[in-house]
This record gives C-alpha cells, structure tokens and sequence, in this order.
C-alpha cells in the first residue's frame, strides 16, 4: 500500500446489516410518506404488511449493530412514524418449536419446561405464562440445551452481539411506550428507584 493511504476505521468495520422494524401505522397507502421516508435515508429499506403489521426491512451499512438500527429508527421516526420494535422471527420459540429443532417429542420438552427432566432450571417464557402458547426467546433455551447435553451450534460473535443489540433496542422502545402514559409522580418515582438500582442502567 502507497504511503499515506492507509485504510480509515470506517472502511475496515464497515459492515452489512439486515432487520427489520416493526412500525405503527400503514405507510404503504400514503405515497407522499414514502416519498418523505426515502428522502430520510430509507432508500435501503422495503416497506410492506403482514396481517395488518407494518414493517421496514432494512440492509444497512454501518460500523456496528447498534448504529445501523438507531440510524434507521431516527430516519423513520423524523417522517412522523412510530417505531414499534425490532422483529426477530426466528428468535422467539414455542414449546412444538423447540420439540422440532431437537427432534424430540413435545412431551419430553413438556418435561424439560416442568424441571422434571435434565438439569432443571429451563428458562421462564417472556410470555402467556398461563397458557399453552407460551413462548421462548431461542437463544436462552439453547443455552440451557448444551447444559443438558445437547450439541447446538454456538451463535457467532457477530449474531450474539446483535441478539443482545435488538433486545436492548426493544427493552428501549418498550419503556419508551410505558413511561409515556406515566403520571409525574410515578416518573418521579421511577426515576429515584432506577438510580438505587446499580445494575439496571439510567436510561430514563
């Protein structure tokens, strides 16, 4: 290499990112909003609709994750349209999910999930905790699968960095949400216990 040239940070990290955004509102029936999203910064991105869910599906170059999703969040967001969240379709599991990628029954995953087979210990679902269509953030179970024995590919660096990225980014969006339909007091308060609380970082 010639002297004086050698290569920027920016062209040695620069990476391609794929995701998607869940969003708030139909964008595909206002065509002067889509003009006004591509205008943002969103010409890396295809809009579309899934059952009534609205969706931008980004392939963003960026140095990391992180600055390829707030980038685009920040885009969406200056046209007037409400990011909702980070979808990951094939993060979240159900318990015939995980019977599938094991190639078990789902009677002894049903046994896993009650702590009456393995190490015990199987991680809590994120959701409909009472009911039979409880799910699973798949990154946690396979985790606890390679505990009890099973061979499951390790995440790369790189899907373990973004897994960790996106759920921070929705823990984000999710307070956001929340904190918006809070009294003062109860913000006030908030606000108090969070600071008490080392280990939950004062993102409010």
């Amino acid at each position: 290499m010639p002297a004086g040239q050698a290569l920027t940070t920016k062209e040695i990290r620069v990476q391609d990112w794929n995701f998607t955004l869940v969003l708030d509102g139909d964008v595909l029936s206002d065509n002067d909003l889509l003009n006004a999203l591509y205008d943002a910064g969103c010409d890396d991105a295809s809009f579309g609709e899934i059952d009534g869910v609205f969706y931008a599906e980004f392939d963003r170059e960026a140095d990391a994750f992180a600055q390829a999703i707030f980038t685009a969040i920040r885009e969406i967001e200056s046209t007037g349209v409400r990011v909702v969240s980070v979808a990951d379709p094939d993060e979240l599991v159900t318990a015939a999910d995980i019977a599938e990628l094991i190639g078990q029954s789902r009677e002894s995953v049903r046994l896993y999930i009650a702590g009456r087979r393995g190490p015990g210990t199987f991680p809590a679902p994120i959701s409909h905790l009472w009911s039979r269509g409880r799910l699973w953030r798949w990154p946690a179970v396979a985790d606890w699968l390679r505990t009890a024995g099973f061979e499951i590919d390790e995440p790369e660096g790189r899907a373990e960095d973004s897994e960790a990225v996106a759920a921070i980014v929705n823990g984000q969006l999710a307070m956001r949400e929340a904190w918006s339909v809070l009294s003062d007091d109860e913000q006030r308060h908030l606000r108090h216990e969070i600071k008490l609380t080392s280990d939950v970082p004062a993102t409010i």
